[in-house]
């Protein structure tokens, strides 16, 4: 065997993900030892191996080339941060018929044809063998190395084509599992978290801990019952949400229509659209024909969008530059079937859904180490317990009963449930504010959110969009701005492509299509009239004027610019208009047409805040016969003549300078990242806050002919450091490209110091969250359109202004219509995250302050009574703390700082370490005081009776740490800055002090009944009584002195920041950075020396 085939196969499968295929044979020896293990463990193996599948591999298979292999162990690196693992079988698929191939098109572009294809199915997807690469390589859809053109040739398969293509690529169906109760049941009793509680039922039962076990099993009925509830519901509505069935229309090749159901569809097929509507079943290439689409549950972009046939060319097939010209399943709408199942657009949100991120939170990672260093302490108990007993006592199972008790003490079993407590409060009141959350794990994360980014137009600016004027370009130069596009001549081409250059059309007698286009067009005083035939626009018409529009080139925000083609009435000619950015404009247009004054005038009017476009056209010639469709792009937007600039007004909403003041207060480093004119992004990003007082803007441009040839390093004569204080980087979304490629030692600066990000494409804005999550912010997303889609679910926090309740585009999404809901979410995040990090250190504290009861009541064989564990865990701890996430969060200015996401820093650490020396200081204090009175007795161990337990001792530790329960919430329930007073939660401040009074009872005056069910010896005089009392009194100053003085002042305030400072390499500030860039070698700068000499939006 070669040592090439033995070696693990690495291919990049995505943006975000990295395949690793390990193969694997299985080895018939190892397998019988394994199954030896599996019955002499009593299936305790087994059970193991259910937790770990990889380690079942390793124990049974032996690793071998990915040829022969039957499983694959597939490593998944995401984004080099996580690595998941999987073990997947290999499953070989056979055509039925031997005469006949079966054809699979790989993400190589090339297309396999063999009679059988071996096959790996991971997260949904499959992977096919490839002989050639030796490895796996992703199957994909009719959309990869297509011409154009080629979608045009396409006339459909024959039945056995079909059959043939329906077994490479399966039923499309985007198969959400819904899974039965029993195995509901199952997956979650086999849970390390219950099987651990099943163990600790063993322990209680066999010692006759009868009330606490059935306490135990009720909670835990309840947390499975609960679970399987809230899992099946959620699967049950998935699927409800994505199944979709409807009988298609299909070409059978002989220009005859079949009707199907959608499911048998495969890429390829040809299918015709009802003009009555339908839900798209799969992702399809538009060939003949116009539709409208809602995209809004794919995107979170709630205008509906006109698709157009794909033009003829033999220009390559991409799927995000063609998506005007694709019908994407999900959305409501003669074409080709591209993608099916969970290829399609809609497969792959409900993979992300199904098989989520792994998660990086700090959070979560450190509270898996902490469960470890408690099992650690568990382990040390027992062993210590077993060694002091088994000098003392005879009776072996007693002695291992004891040890094994103190595993179920240490680790406490209603964890996972009470930590999710924050969470559940935080998405109710997150849920009333209309914002909903599709993943309750980001609500934690939000609380650490430290950069946030903004889309513009639609988040930080109004919706809609007011025309300001036009200005027309007479003799190469422009005129004086018109306010309104009639005054424009009626013969102006300016005005005719005002009136053409759209993709608008009408529903129902409505003009649907971009808020910019419909403004533009009913500025023009024009009418649009229906085409009865498609239901599409198709004419515009003046009182003077009719134009045809027959063929539009949709906006690219790659290209910047859209173009349409138009036939007036009067005149066989044919006439291209083209509007878009004015660079990209002009850039298009002959030399001699385009105004000397552009630059200053589009500077003039960026400048205040306008949204400039402009407009350039030209006349071109059509042949008799000539399919117009055919047309290549290129050749029809080139050689313009200037027409002039459309002038919009884009109001910033009335809250986003107060929310981007809160933001930029807290220290939340602010950006903007936009597709419009970087003067125009400017401006507003000035107007809202983003660019603040006595601030230094560079914008930083590149000239890529005068770049050297892309390398991985960059002479350091490139960049002259200059001293100025404050600056911050602007810089367009060709710069950003630019210096990707040819200087990206630069790029961490450039992201650390840039506010605004202009003229950015989807890609490019996905691009440069990734860039910030490399660098360790903890990055927010807010956007509000289908441009934005990458970067809201590439964020940490992903926010969709959006009407639709759940929006899979983003983890939340937000009615309201503007950024008000960044600020809600991070105050919740917060309270929720504070919450969280209070239960667990509560928690922690709680299970040791129980240990240490325990070991010291231990050292005289005695122990704490099954009722006494009752009331501790049921009554003082479970009760509480389910009110505990009730407290609302802090409504004043939004802190500085942000709360701890680590359960083991320095702060936490100390926190819960001054805590249990104060619990282990007075619970010592009490045993070792009781003993001093004449009147006590000692306990006395009776080997015949393990179960009387009642003692003086046990009196003395148990009446002091009932207190140190409560008092221990009271600490860790923290209020301002993230969270209200505690006063302000009223349920849990009564819960508190009926807990407390409860107490209080117990240690002056129990009743005969309660002394008898918590096997209480009470002292006979009141003397010790009252000094339990100063005990509790001092252990609450003494509690609130170490964690408000000697932790939250000294350690946080004082020490911390000098250690974080020593210790970190690069601080995640604001993003400042002390040098402005002069550039040599491709690069430029434009710098306001100060804040004042940016222009204000005069409007």
């Amino acid at each position: 065997m070669s040592e090439s085939l033995t070696k693990a196969r690495e291919v990049p499968k995505g943006e975000n993900e990295n395949l690793e295929f390990h193969g694997y044979r299985r080895n018939k020896h190892k397998t019988v030892i394994t199954y030896f293990f599996y019955v002499t463990s009593l299936g305790l193996l087994r059970l193991l191996f259910h937790w770990f599948p990889t380690w079942n591999l390793y124990a049974t298979h032996s690793k071998c080339c990915l040829r022969v292999a039957h499983k694959v162990l597939v490593i998944d690196h995401y984004q080099s941060l996580c690595t998941s693992y999987f073990v997947e079988d290999i499953k070989i698929v056979s055509s039925t018929d031997r005469n006949q191939q079966l054809i699979a098109y790989l993400e190589d572009g090339s297309r396999k044809r063999n009679n059988q294809l071996r096959m790996v199915w991971c997260k949904k997807v499959c992977y096919v063998w490839d002989d050639y690469s030796l490895n796996f390589l992703k199957l994909l859809g009719f959309d990869k190395s297509q011409k154009c053109v080629d979608y045009y040739n396409f006339n459909g398969y024959s039945e056995e084509e079909r059959s043939a293509r329906l077994i490479t690529y399966g039923q499309n169906s985007i198969d959400v599992p819904l899974n039965t109760i029993l195995n509901l049941f199952f997956l979650e009793a086999l849970t390390p978290f219950y099987v651990f509680q099943a163990f600790s039922l063993c322990i209680w039962f066999s010692d006759d801990y009868y009330y606490y076990g059935i306490a135990l099993i009720v909670m835990s009925t309840v947390g499975i019952t609960t679970s399987i509830i809230q899992t099946r519901r959620n699967q049950q509505n998935l699927r409800n949400t994505i199944d979709s069935f409807e009988m298609v229309s299909v070409c059978r090749g002989n220009g005859d229509y079949d009707q199907i159901p959608s499911y048998n569809l495969v890429p390829g097929d040809l299918i015709e659209i009802s003009k009555n509507g339908c839900v798209m079943q799969c992702d399809a290439v538009l060939i003949h024909g116009n539709c409208i689409v809602n995209e809004s549950m794919l995107t979170g972009e709630s205008i509906p969008v006109c698709k157009s046939p794909i033009p003829k060319t033999n220009v390559s097939y991409n799927i995000q530059e063609d998506s005007f010209h694709t019908l994407f399943c999900g959305t409501k709408v003669l074409a080709v079937v591209i993608r099916t199942g969970f290829l399609t657009s809609k497969g792959e949100l409900v993979r992300s859904i199904l098989y989520p991120i792994p998660s990086d939170f700090k959070f979560d990672q450190d509270s898996y180490k902490v469960m470890a260093i408690l099992t650690i302490v568990a382990v040390l108990g027992s062993i210590y317990t077993i060694l002091s007993k088994s000098g003392r006592l005879t009776d072996v199972v007693y002695i291992l009963l004891r040890a094994l008790d103190l595993l179920t003490i240490v680790i406490p079993p209603a964890l996972p449930a009470c930590i999710t407590v924050g969470k559940l409060y935080a998405l109710h009141r997150l849920q009333k504010k209309g914002i909903f959350c599709i993943n309750s794990k980001v609500i934690n994360v939000s609380g650490t959110v430290d950069c946030m980014c903004f889309d513009k137009t639609g988040t930080l600016t109004e919706d809609g969009l007011d025309l300001w004027g036009v200005v027309p370009c007479k003799n190469n130069q422009l005129s004086e701005p018109l306010n309104e596009a009639t005054r424009l001549s009626k013969t102006s081409n300016l005005l005719n492509g005002m009136a053409t250059c759209h993709s608008l059309t009408i529903m129902e007698g409505q003009l649907i299509g971009d808020p910019l286009d419909i403004k533009m067009f009913e500025s023009t005083g024009w009418s649009m009239q229906e085409d009865s035939a498609t239901h599409t626009a198709a004419m515009v018409k003046s009182d003077e004027n009719e134009l045809n529009i027959l063929h539009v080139f949709p906006f690219s925000s790659n290209l910047q610019r859209m173009s349409s083609i138009s036939m007036s009435k009067n005149s066989n000619s044919f006439q291209v208009f083209c509007k878009g950015s004015p660079e990209m404009i002009s850039y298009l247009s002959e030399h001699h047409s385009v105004p000397n004054d552009l630059q200053e005038q589009l500077k003039r009017f960026t400048a205040q805040g306008y949204r400039v476009i402009a407009m350039g056209s030209k006349t071109i010639s059509i042949e008799e016969g000539q399919d117009i469709n055919k047309i290549e792009r290129t050749n029809v937007e080139c050689n313009l003549l200037f027409d002039g600039l459309i002038i919009f007004e884009n109001r910033v909403k009335p809250v986003t300078g107060r929310i981007i003041k809160t933001l930029r207060d807290a220290h939340i480093k602010t950006v903007m990242i936009t597709g419009d004119n970087i003067e125009t992004a400017l401006s507003v990003a000035k107007e809202c806050g983003i660019i603040g007082g006595g601030e230094n803007v560079v914008i930083v441009d590149v000239d890529e002919s005068n770049c050297e040839q892309p390398h991985s390093g960059v002479n350091k004569d490139v960049i002259i450091p200059m001293n100025m204080p404050n600056v911050r980087y602007a810089m367009s979304g060709i710069t950003w490209r630019v210096i990707q490629k040819h200087f990206p030692l630069y790029i961490d600066d450039l992201v650390q110091g840039g506010v605004v990000f202009a003229r950015m494409s989807g890609l490019q804005k996905q691009q440069l969250i990734q860039e910030l999550n490399k660098q360790g912010y903890y990055t927010g997303m807010c956007g509000d359109g289908a441009n934005d889609c990458g970067a809201l679910k590439t964020a940490h926090v992903g926010i969709s202004l959006s009407e639709e309740e759940a929006s899979v585009a983003s983890p939340f999404t937000s009615k309201q219509n503007d950024i008000s809901c960044v600020e809600n979410i991070i105050r919740e995040g917060r309270a929720a995250l504070t919450t969280s990090m209070g239960i667990f250190k509560f928690m922690i504290c709680y299970s040791l302050t129980q240990f240490i009861s325990v070991i010291i009541l231990y050292c005289i064989d005695d122990n704490l009574t099954p009722l006494q564990f009752l009331v501790i865990d049921l009554l003082l701890v479970l009760n509480m703390v389910s009110t505990f996430g009730r407290t609302k969060p802090f409504n004043g200015p939004l802190s500085k700082n942000r709360p701890s996401d680590s359960l083991l820093s320095l702060i936490s650490v100390s926190s819960i370490s001054l805590q249990l020396v104060l619990v282990i200081a007075f619970q010592l204090s009490a045993y070792n005081l009781i003993q001093a009175y004449d009147w006590f007795e000692p306990f006395k161990f009776n080997p015949d009776d393990v179960l009387a337990l009642i003692s003086y001792e046990n009196y003395a530790v148990y009446i002091t740490s009932i207190f140190q329960y409560i008092i221990l919430l009271v600490i860790f329930s923290k209020g301002k800055p993230f969270r209200k007073p505690i006063y302000t939660n009223k349920i849990f401040s009564c819960d508190i002090i009926l807990m407390t009074l409860i107490c209080l009872y117990i240690l002056f005056y129990p009743a005969k009944w309660i002394i008898t069910i918590l096997d209480l010896k009470v002292p006979p005089e009141y003397s010790f009584n009252f000094i339990i009392l100063t005990f509790v009194v001092a252990h609450f100053i003494c509690a609130l002195v170490f964690e408000d003085l000697i932790v939250e002042y000294f350690l946080l305030r004082k020490v911390y920041p000098k250690l974080h400072k020593l210790f970190k390499k690069k601080e995640l500030n604001m993003g400042v950075s002390n040098n402005i860039l002069e550039h040599k070698n491709g690069f430029s700068n434009k710098a306001y020396t100060s804040f004042d000499n940016i222009p204000s939006n005069s409007a």
